[in-house]
């Protein structure tokens, strides 16, 4: 278990390599030297990237990373409780949640995430290219009782444009996911009723 006196050059690696402002108010683990790391944080705070204006992308109660480096470097678990989410993306496509600068060539994308839990995360929403506004409440994660490889819900209700929607996205487990296929999903959105569905893949 890694404490104290590296938890600072820990953050600061991770800020320096995501290009954003990290910080954690709270306890703060980290136990490296494994061939599964693993990071468990409270209070933390990660700011915009550099190509954004100034302001927050997250707020997270409490924090857990569980990494896998072989046979290739995974994010193995992600927990996300008490967390509030200020996503943007401007009318030019600059977004707040890229993981790259504009215009610097097309990436791996960030390490796969094979198992995810946010319960009810405060999400507010602002995309002026697509004219959407979200406030809502979203919760993601592996449906309980799925088995080994338990597929991934998705459920969010909120303030969609000023109207009251509610949406879920039933997806491929995590657990499978790999770069070499599409990742799978339906959906269901209802809003002032009209109820839309519908079945999409990222590649």
């Amino acid at each position: 278990i890694v404490q104290g006196h590296l938890k600072d050059p820990i953050i600061r690696y991770v800020a320096a390599h995501s290009q954003r402002q990290i910080r954690v108010d709270g306890a703060f683990q980290a136990n490296l030297l494994s061939l599964h790391p693993r990071i468990v944080a409270d209070g933390v705070v990660i700011g915009n990237p550099a190509w954004m204006p100034p302001g927050q992308t997250a707020e997270i109660g409490h924090l857990e990373l569980g990494y896998d480096l072989f046979p290739d470097v995974r994010l193995h678990t992600v927990i996300m409780e008490g967390a509030t989410l200020h996503l943007v993306r401007q009318e030019n496509g600059y977004s707040n949640w890229q993981s790259r600068p504009p215009g610097s060539g097309r990436g791996t994308g960030p390490p796969l995430i094979h198992s995810l839990r946010m319960p009810k995360a405060r999400v507010f929403y602002d995309d002026a290219r697509r004219r959407l506004k979200f406030d809502g409440a979203i919760t993601a994660q592996d449906l309980p009782g799925g088995g080994p490889t338990p597929p991934l819900r998705i459920d969010g209700s909120g303030q969609l444009n000023g109207r009251t929607a509610n949406f879920a996205l039933n997806c491929d487990p995590l657990a499978t996911v790999t770069r070499s296929k599409p990742y799978r999903f339906d959906f269901m959105e209802a809003s002032t009723g009209t109820l839309l569905t519908g079945r999409g893949e990222v590649p």
